[in-house]
């Protein structure tokens, strides 16, 4: 990720182009006030809270500098933006910090953020998954999960595990889906880096992977 990537205030949904073309844009920071509406003026004060008030409409969240310690889960379209790597975290003590799920025809974005936790992003059965300028540290293993996925890109990220401590979860998990990784790195984890195959149960039909035999 590039570092010296770093906005003031709130980062513009702009960068993402047609992306989010006709989408919702709402405004997040920490430090706000619980009767947030989601405006730039009065920002809701937690990313689930933005995403439960979203109401299944695919939208951008804009997010202010800060470390927001919360489990995410999403099931429909949702882009999460940061002010740039390191100013704005992600962080969950316990499991995954983000979960999506069930959005076959949906789309996940995630950009110039950290996320720090035991295990960082896992996406199943998921229409289109996007992450731009994104560091992620998983302590326990896993920093990113892709089950079933119809298209997953990854720009300029970067991966960090358990380090030198022995581990079983491969630090980046890939099982019937299309993904591909664009100047990303990969470092400091215990267990295998990258393993990727066919959905669980999918190896001589192909039924689920969507680009069997190539998963």
């Amino acid at each position: 990720p590039d570092l010296a990537d770093q906005v003031e205030g709130f980062r513009s949904e702009t960068q993402l182009g047609s992306l989010v073309e006709g989408w919702v844009v709402r405004y997040v920071d920490g430090t706000a006030v619980e009767e947030g509406d989601g405006t730039e003026a009065r920002p809701f004060n937690g990313i689930q809270t933005a995403i439960d008030a979203s109401r299944g409409a695919p939208t951008v969240l804009l997010l202010a500098a800060g470390e927001y310690s919360e489990a995410i889960q999403v099931s429909h379209s949702i882009a999460l933006l940061g002010t740039g790597v390191g100013r704005t975290r992600l962080t969950n003590a316990n499991g995954f910090t983000l979960i999506g799920s069930n959005g076959t025809d949906a789309r996940l974005i995630l950009g110039w953020l950290s996320l720090d936790g035991p295990n960082g992003v896992s996406v199943t059965n998921w229409g289109e998954f996007y992450a731009f300028h994104l560091a992620t540290e998983a302590a326990l293993g896993h920093g990113l999960v892709l089950n079933g996925v119809n298209t997953a890109a990854m720009v300029n990220t970067a991966y960090a595990g358990s380090g030198e401590q022995p581990v079983l979860a491969p630090l980046i998990s890939i099982r019937g889906s299309g993904a591909a990784f664009f100047k990303s790195r990969i470092s400091a984890h215990g267990g295998a880096g990258l393993i990727a195959g066919f959905a669980r149960g999918d190896v001589a039909e192909c039924a689920v992977s969507h680009v069997c035999p190539f998963s």
